[in-house]
């Protein structure tokens, strides 16, 4: 079973980088010394670390593992119970991905991912699109203007082309400030929905962004109450506002 790792992590000191490790020999059989899945990241896509595919017999039957980071100082454990991969979907010829959030109770998702296609496959557009607060475009209905706090200079909304979506789904902005979630897909405010008309162009309500924030990463995710969100694979997107800027 050939699988990838990827984990949201921003608790990280420079020179760390994080281990999974788990029961399999290819874990480190509960060693983080011994591992051989080694994730690591850049300064482009932080804090969302990835490793190499590796070959990880056994984990169609399901293996417990956790992330820890290492580095200089001391190992650095998940706090929390093990997680279990459950890859009963995957095809010889498939690669698994498997992605979570660094001590995160709920296990995130995984998604199979056919090579060939994945070639293939490109990041989708997404249009950001700004309105000045006090202005009132004839194209956004009233229920949508953003209420404006006195930090707030523009505001900004989310439209993006998904067609991966299944009934009961919503897209979510989930990024690096406390509107995206801080990196937690249940805690991000910006909600995007479509209609039967719409799909599959998707959108969120104008959403306030304060004069001090210049700059943020996001993703997309997938979520369903209850249930493993998606995220949407690749480099963190990069979201930069300027106080005037108007599309």
């Amino acid at each position: 079973d050939i699988l990838r790792f990827r984990v949201q992590c921003s608790t990280t000191a420079p020179g760390d980088y994080l281990v999974v490790v788990g029961a399999a020999l290819e874990l480190g059989a509960w060693n983080p010394e011994q591992s051989k899945v080694i994730l690591t990241t850049c300064p482009e896509t932080f804090p969302a670390w990835t490793s190499e595919c590796i070959a990880v017999p056994g984990a169609r039957e399901g293996i417990d593992y956790k992330y820890v980071i290492c580095g200089a100082g001391q190992a650095r454990w998940e706090n929390r119970p093990n997680r279990c991969i459950d890859v009963a979907a995957l095809q010889p010829e498939d690669i698994g991905t498997v992605m979570d959030i660094f001590d995160c109770e709920e296990d995130v998702a995984f998604t199979v991912e056919d090579p060939k296609k994945a070639e293939q496959s490109s990041v989708p557009e997404v249009i950001l699109e700004f309105q000045e607060p006090r202005g009132e475009p004839e194209k956004t209905p009233e229920h949508q203007r953003p209420e404006v706090s006195s930090d707030a200079s523009v505001a900004v909304r989310f439209v993006v082309d998904c067609c991966d979506a299944q009934p009961g789904e919503e897209l979510r902005v989930v990024g690096s400030t406390a509107s995206f979630g801080n990196w937690s897909p249940w805690a991000s405010s910006v909600v995007l929905r479509t209609s039967d008309q719409e799909f599959p162009s998707w959108s969120s309500d104008w959403v306030p962004w304060p004069n001090s924030q210049h700059s943020a990463e996001f993703k997309f995710v997938l979520c369903k109450k209850l249930e493993a969100t998606t995220w949407e694979v690749g480099a963190n997107r990069q979201l930069t506002v300027g106080s005037n800027s108007r599309r």
